[in-house]
């Protein structure tokens, strides 16, 4: 790869997730639900750093239609795409995260806690396929029950493959007015 193509395959990779998000949380009828946050998720952090609340802009994805706030109020979304995301990582002491996955997923869930939002991490490594992690709370909100999962690090990580998830995972609120009545209420206190 050349120098600095690490970027671009990230941001292709973040485009790529936006759009399989789109057309899952739509039923397959739109393709632009979801967009790469500006700075890709940097902004909320400037905006953090300077005393302001910038946290519809945190995460890799945003939500740019109404219908994507239904995800992205609950969760917090990252997608890393490396060569090496230290698989074997996940099998290590969550209380030291080794570099790779395990330390992402770590860092996560403290800027998820920090903005009352659950974690979720796509993350892809170069020749194997997309993955999500998830804590046992976010995964509860997807009726996945009767499909495989994997517990990773000492705080009970769902490892999901991305493509199943996408197949598999249903919205608990399915309908438009079930919809419109999620975007109503007040966020729910994770925890």
């Amino acid at each position: 790869m050349r120098p600095g193509g690490g970027k671009q395959k990230g941001a292709q990779f973040e485009r790529d997730v936006c759009k399989a998000l789109s057309l899952w949380i739509s039923g397959g009828e739109h393709e632009d639900v979801f967009w790469r946050s500006a700075m890709s998720g940097g902004r909320a952090t400037v905006a953090r750093q300077k005393g302001r609340d910038a946290s519809s802009a945190a995460g890799d994805i945003s939500a740019v239609r109404p219908i994507g706030a239904v995800l992205t109020n609950r969760f917090l979304i990252e997608c890393k795409f490396y060569h090496d995301l230290n698989l074997m990582g996940l099998f290590e002491n969550f209380l030291r995260p080794s570099p790779g996955i395990a330390a992402f997923w770590s860092i996560l869930r403290k800027e998820a806690a920090d903005i009352n939002r659950e974690p979720m991490l796509i993350a892809k490594q170069n020749r194997m396929k997309t993955c999500v992690l998830l804590t046992p709370y976010g995964s509860g909100n997807f009726p996945l029950r009767h499909y495989y999962t994997s517990h990773f690090l000492g705080a009970r990580t769902y490892f999901f493959w991305f493509d199943d998830f996408i197949k598999k995972a249903q919205l608990p609120f399915a309908t438009k007015e079930q919809i419109e009545y999620t975007l109503s209420r007040p966020r729910l206190r994770f925890k």
